[in-house]
């Protein structure tokens, strides 16, 4: 993984996304593309049985510098999974590599449905942390959550949800780093609370 962290490699792949999409530099994303797919490769064939992604030995888990739990299926990581499938899907389709991007194509949408059967609770209208031995926690934390609400996985009556129990939610644990601060920023922006 980049800088041997799991989310960086995945928020790498988004960000030449990103860069296509505010830029339209399609010959760039040619040009890397060569890379972006064994990366890809490097982190699904690391995935479980069930295909999400979890910290093995010598990778780092990092989210952000937060006393929270960073072991087993932790549902930020596969939103992060699903995002970089779905920017995969977009450089794939630019340099022509039609094959893998219907493989990636496939993947986000199965991940993305998984995500939501395992970790989305009706009781307390969020997205949960992590799944560990099988076993799904009943914490709730930001990232996923206001993710979920920035990358538009979520309808309009989950992100109002979101937006009451989690992002302003003053008992759900805040947010520590400038750089995550951001995303939460942004998220607050997309639900119409730009004024907070």
């Amino acid at each position: 993984h980049i800088n041997t962290i799991l989310d960086y490699s995945f928020y790498w792949m988004i960000g030449i996304y990103d860069h296509y999409l505010y830029t339209g530099d399609s010959a760039f994303v040619k040009q890397i593309y060569p890379r972006m797919k064994p990366l890809m490769e490097f982190c699904l064939n690391r995935a479980n049985p069930d295909g999400f992604v979890e910290g093995l030995p010598g990778d780092w888990v990092f989210i952000d510098w937060a006393s929270i739990e960073k072991e087993g299926e932790v549902s930020f990581e596969q939103l992060l999974l699903v995002r970089s499938l779905e920017a995969m899907v977009v450089s794939a389709d630019l340099a022509n590599d039609k094959q893998y991007a219907e493989k990636c194509r496939k993947l986000s949408k199965d991940i993305k449905q998984k995500i939501f059967d395992v970790f989305w609770s009706d009781k307390n209208n969020a997205f949960l942390h992590n799944r560990k031995d099988g076993v799904v926690s009943d914490v709730v934390t930001r990232y996923t959550n206001m993710f979920a609400v920035l990358f538009d996985y979520v309808d309009n009556e989950k992100k109002q949800s979101i937006k009451n129990n989690v992002i302003l939610n003053d008992s759900i644990l805040g947010i520590t780093t400038p750089y995550m601060k951001f995303y939460e920023l942004a998220s607050l922006c997309e639900i119409g609370e730009k004024e907070k």
